[in-house]
């Protein structure tokens, strides 16, 4: 069945490793300190497997793809898990969240003074090491940035928000990596990825106040940050992915796509 339409979802959760039953999911990131959300529904699962996922589910992987495309595109927390039925069918409904907001690091809390002038990437390692979350690259940081005499007593992932305002970056979390974006820039180590009618692309663009709406078939490529290069009868050009939304089911005519909300490209990179 995970194969109906070359469409695949593995899905790793409670030490079980779930590929042949119904899935279906829905994520949602955007690249600010929002948190990821989603939606994780599977179906028919053996009893003991369903209380397996209620007793020991803490985190969970979503891998999804086309047999060629298939790669992670999520990989976070387990918030709640109920069981519901969708007709007939047993249904283990799993809400996402992702690693910052963990139950583990809910508490993450930053009192301390960075006496004298301290670099501002400095200040940011100390913070991220209290959240216990791993940091992707810094680069997005100048690395000639500093704070003087700077005192945060509160919540960490506060704290890192108010630092990398000073210098107009914003954070995110992606799949357990704290990443740090630049306003108006790309993310250096995210990739370009060139789509039209012939690679996926769904309908036509569609304009919003802030730049383009557009959808596609599935996409584990696309993250926050990355370049879209757009070719289509209305819109063409380089746009910065903002904001995306992955939509998949294994079964039947369910929907297997990625809307993005893009805005216009930098013309460099952080």
């Amino acid at each position: 069945m995970s194969l109906l339409y070359d469409r695949v979802v593995e899905v790793t959760v409670a030490g079980l490793e779930i590929t042949d039953l119904r899935m279906s999911f829905d994520v949602s990131r955007e690249i600010d300190e929002t948190e990821t959300t989603g939606r994780l529904d599977i179906y028919n699962l053996r009893p003991e497997n369903e209380e397996r996922i209620f007793q020991r589910g803490k985190r969970v992987t979503i891998r999804a793809g086309y047999p060629t495309t298939l790669a992670t595109i999520y990989d976070g927390t387990v918030q709640q898990v109920v069981r519901i039925r969708d007709g007939l069918a047993r249904v283990v409904r799993i809400d996402l969240g992702d690693m910052v907001r963990a139950a583990s690091t809910l508490s993450g809390w930053t009192s301390k003074t960075w006496a004298g002038q301290v670099a501002v990437r400095s200040i940011a390692t100390d913070i991220m090491a209290d959240l216990k979350v791993p940091a992707g690259p810094l680069d997005a940081i100048p690395a000639d940035a500093t704070a003087q005499d700077w005192v945060w007593s509160g919540p960490s992932a506060a704290a890192l928000t108010a630092l990398l305002r000073r210098v107009n970056c914003r954070w995110f979390e992606e799949d357990g990596l704290i990443r740090i974006n630049k306003t108006g820039m790309t993310q250096p180590d995210a990739p370009t990825i060139r789509l039209s009618p012939t690679s996926g692309l769904v309908k036509s663009p569609i304009v919003t106040d802030d730049g383009l709406e557009a959808e596609m078939f599935l996409r584990p490529d696309v993250v926050l940050g990355c370049i879209i290069d757009l070719e289509s009868e209305t819109f063409n050009g380089l746009y910065k992915v903002a904001g995306l939304r992955h939509i998949g089911d294994n079964y039947r005519n369910g929907r297997f796509i990625t809307w993005v909300d893009l805005r216009a490209a930098p013309t460099e990179s952080a």
